[in-house]
């Protein structure tokens, strides 16, 4: 229920965010490499009509109701796509808050994704494998 609520208000969030026309979104699940389960489960990037830029939600700034934030870097080609995003001042269950840098790389050919988060100044890096596919 959660996933399809989540896809729901995701695809709602992207489509309200955007006034340019958009190429191309792909809808991506991964599955947390550690035993924390901080990776987000799922990220939609929407990427912009010239390939050049492009807006992420995932489910952690979903949960924190953190609009779609902008990527800070994106390289799109035929073959694969690297996007860069970060969450500022997320607040976790405990208290702290932090900012949490992402990058996901997807390989088209074969539809695999990377996903990394790391935390400035605590000191450990975090991935998860999964897939991405676009959009119909």
């Amino acid at each position: 229920m959660f996933f399809k609520s989540f896809t729901f208000s995701m695809a709602v969030a992207l489509a309200a965010m955007s006034s340019a026309a958009v190429a191309q979104t792909y809808d991506c699940t991964f599955n947390d490499g550690h035993r924390r389960n901080v990776i987000p489960s799922q990220v939609v990037v929407e990427l912009a009509a010239d390939g050049q830029s492009a807006q992420v939600i995932d489910s952690v700034s979903h949960h924190h109701k953190i609009a779609p934030v902008a990527a800070k870097f994106v390289k799109n080609t035929n073959k694969r796509l690297r996007v860069r995003w970060s969450l500022k001042d997320v607040i976790s269950s405990s208290g702290q808050k932090a900012t949490l840098n992402f990058s996901l790389t997807h390989q088209k050919g074969n539809g695999k994704a990377f996903l990394n988060m790391d935390i400035p100044g605590y000191g450990n890096t975090e991935s998860g494998n999964g897939r991405c596919a676009l959009r119909k």
